[in-house]
């Protein structure tokens, strides 16, 4: 099966391929790519191709497929454009065997320096996205620490919850018993036992450990590293 089509050879060694269904990339900026390969004489180079990938959140697996199969067939410098601005949804695509990813803004407006950028370095990121990658390896870096505490997330939770109903629930979430939790809110242990039991059947939990695992599941608990 034949994957893709060239736009135009530009040279015996050199061809440029738009894997673009619906033609989102402009035939202007096409041939301006076009006439600026063709103008730096290049003897030997990989063929460069552009994927525009319609929705980063759901075409993750068909690319790596479309990706597999080229491989086996064209050496190639492989770029991927986006239809939207870069954002986080894009991030795994860069763990796929790429050597770019840039917006369609980006390229329209950039993309002579796109160009000698890959051809020069054979890798290219669009600015803006840099931000992104960096918080992205954060997050990374966080997940793979232990969670030292869970804290209420108190925004989420009011109106819902008394002001007293969250330092116990927190108190829970910190795995203090009644004795210990009635101690550190200076309250009678018979107060505590009666805020709990109307915490239990406000979140309609079974129990003081299903109030905690609710209270989790509803997503009003940050964990801490």
């Amino acid at each position: 099966m034949q994957l893709l089509m060239p736009e135009k050879a530009v040279s015996l060694k050199t061809k440029i391929f738009y894997v673009d269904p619906q033609c989102e990339i402009p035939m202007d900026t096409k041939d301006r790519i076009t006439d600026l390969l063709a103008s730096r004489h290049l003897t030997s180079c990989d063929d460069i191709i552009f994927y525009f990938l319609e929705n980063p959140e759901v075409n993750l697996s068909k690319l790596e497929n479309v990706l597999m199969e080229i491989k086996k067939h064209n050496r190639c410098t492989f770029i991927i454009v986006t239809k939207e601005p870069l954002n986080k949804h894009v991030l795994p695509y860069l763990t796929l065997p790429v050597n770019g990813v840039v917006s369609l803004f980006y390229l329209v407006n950039e993309f002579e320096m796109i160009l000698n950028t890959v051809l020069e370095k054979n890798i290219i990121i669009e600015p803006n996205f840099h931000k992104e990658i960096l918080q992205g390896i954060e997050m990374k870096k966080n997940r793979d620490l232990p969670i030292k505490k869970l804290e209420l997330n108190k925004e989420k939770v009011e109106g819902l919850l008394s002001q007293k109903e969250q330092d116990v629930l927190q108190l829970l979430l910190d795995g203090k018993n009644n004795r210990e939790i009635a101690g550190k809110l200076f309250f009678a242990q018979s107060t505590i036992n009666s805020i709990i039991s109307g915490l239990i059947k406000k979140i309609k939990a079974n129990d003081r450990t299903d109030a905690v695992v609710k209270t989790i599941r509803y997503g009003w608990v940050d964990g801490l590293r």
